[in-house]
């Protein structure tokens, strides 16, 4: 899904650390976030479903959310 802002085309973003969102970010670019205190990586997955917020899972097998 995409958000119109001032001309700017904004993506949504699902932020995960081991597959476990954290925050929903809207981004014209992937977002960039360092890893965690632990090192863990945090990686951006584009989410279109409005549904998606943080503290749900992802699975990369199906490509899709889920509460735990």
């Amino acid at each position: 899904m995409y958000y119109q802002m001032g001309g700017a085309c904004l993506m949504r973003y699902a932020m995960l650390i081991k597959n476990k969102v954290i925050e929903i970010v809207k981004s014209e670019n992937e977002p960039f976030f360092p890893p965690d205190q632990r090192g863990n990586e945090v990686i951006a997955r584009p989410c279109e479903d409005e549904a998606v917020e943080a503290g749900m899972y992802y699975d990369p097998v199906e490509k899709r959310y889920y509460k735990w």
